[in-house]
């Protein structure tokens, strides 16, 4: 039973989902209330993108074991794909109550905050996770997007920095110590991080973008249009892309003198 699950995992592991299925079902025919095959099944549905029957393995996993951990933070990220936040608060609460050292599920809900414009109070979740773990790169970067949004440019740069000290290749990091150095006016640090970040990731629309804003900010304005092209080639719908590009054609056509 135990060996059916785990050859489940380790095949999920390896990306072999279906024959993960085969062993997670298998191992709920020998146990029907075995708690981790359903967990088990919860994150493979996720990671197919089928949210329901994920969130109906996370239930029947913690209606079995109702201290499963795991089951109630994963369950609570589900909900919130879904957009139900007080039903995902709910789970992460639970979750804290068995485990109040769990810092994923600080992060959780200090994206759930965040999303509902508790600023204050995300903070506070993202550096509880911190604290608990200090290496978390998500969460300084979570909490430097937090910090920013309170007009603490500077800390939210230390976070950032710290992230990518944790994690060299964090595309979102990168992205976002450009979006502070180019608030801040320092567009050649801008650019840095922005060509980083496409560095790691070259499809990254909104650093095509803002990349396009920093190279515009230093008067080169057919750098700029590239990169606004860039992103529209990436992201056609890009609202934000389409009206830069089309400012700066007319400004090409059209220069202010």
């Amino acid at each position: 039973m135990n060996v059916t699950n785990n050859l489940g995992f380790a095949l999920a592991g390896q990306g072999k989902l279906l024959e993960a299925f085969d062993h997670y079902f298998k191992a709920l025919r020998i146990k029907p209330d075995y708690a981790e095959p359903h967990y088990n099944l919860g994150n493979a549905f996720k990671r197919q993108g089928h949210t329901e029957e994920a969130i109906d393995h996370y239930s029947q996993a913690i209606q079995i074991k109702p201290d499963y951990l795991e089951a109630h933070n994963n369950l609570g990220i589900t909900l919130m794909d879904q957009g139900r936040v007080k039903e995902a608060i709910g789970h992460y609460s639970e979750a804290i109550r068995i485990n109040p050292n769990y810092p994923e599920t600080y992060f959780n809900l200090g994206n759930v905050l965040k999303r509902q414009g508790k600023i204050v109070e995300a903070i506070d979740r993202f550096s509880t996770a911190i604290l608990i773990k200090p290496d978390y790169a998500e969460a300084h970067n979570n909490l430097g997007n937090a910090l920013k949004m309170v007009g603490k440019v500077e800390e939210a740069i230390t976070h950032y920095y710290e992230a990518l000290r944790i994690k060299s290749e964090y595309e979102e990091a990168h992205y976002n110590l450009g979006n502070a150095f180019l608030r801040q006016g320092n567009l050649s640090k801008a650019v840095l991080h922005y060509s980083e970040a496409l560095r790691i990731k070259p499809d990254y629309a909104e650093a095509q973008n803002n990349l396009g804003a920093a190279l515009e900010g230093q008067g080169k304005l057919e750098e700029a249009i590239t990169r606004y092209a860039n992103a529209l080639r990436i992201k056609p719908d890009y609202l934000v892309a389409q009206r830069n590009l089309k400012r700066a054609l007319q400004l090409l056509r059209n220069p202010i003198r």
